[in-house]
C-alpha cells in the first residue's frame, strides 16, 4: 500500500459482521464499512456493504432513528436484470411494515422511525448498503 492508499482506502472488513445461522449456514457477511474510527479524516462519511445469502434477521436491529439523515439500499446481484431484487425484504418505515422486491435506494430523512428490516426469500445474494454524513453511525433506540 501507498501513502495515499493508506491515508484514503479501507480494504479490510468490517471487524465481526459474519452472521451465520444456527446450523452454521451463511446469513449476512459485511464486506466493508467507512466510518470516523476506522478513517480517521475530517469529516468522513458513514457508509457500509453487507452481502445477505439467506433469510434471516439481524437480531440487534430494532426500530430507532438518527440525528442525521441516512441512505439505504438493497440490490439484487443478476447482472442481466439488476432491478430485481432476486429476494423479498420487508422493512418497517415511517410507521409501517413495506415490501421490497425491486432494487431499491431509499432516502430516510433524519428523525425517521424504520428498521427491523427482515430478510424473507433470497434467490440470490443480496448486497445492502448504508450511508450517512456522519462520521460513526449512532441509532436511537426507540424506548
Amino acid at each position: 500500500m501507498s501513502e495515499v492508499t493508506d491515508k484514503y482506502f479501507i480494504t479490510t472488513p468490517r471487524p465481526g459482521m459474519t452472521a451465520r445461522h444456527e446450523d452454521g449456514s451463511l446469513f449476512a457477511n459485511a464486506v466493508l464499512e467507512m466510518k470516523g474510527d476506522r478513517l480517521p479524516l475530517p469529516g468522513v462519511p458513514y457508509f457500509s456493504i453487507v452481502w445477505y445469502y439467506s433469510p434471516g434477521q439481524h437480531e440487534e436491529v430494532e426500530t430507532h432513528t438518527h440525528d442525521f439523515d441516512e441512505i439505504v439500499g438493497f440490490m439484487g446481484s443478476n447482472p442481466d436484470d439488476p432491478w430485481n431484487l432476486n429476494g423479498k425484504i420487508r422493512m418497517f418505515l415511517d410507521g409501517e411494515w413495506v415490501e421490497i422486491t425491486k432494487s431499491t435506494v431509499m432516502f430516510i430523512p433524519a428523525g425517521v422511525e424504520h428498521c427491523p428490516y427482515i430478510i424473507e426469500e433470497v434467490e440470490r445474494p443480496i448486497l445492502h448498503w448504508s450511508a450517512a454524513a456522519a462520521e460513526n453511525y449512532v441509532a436511537n433506540n426507540k424506548e
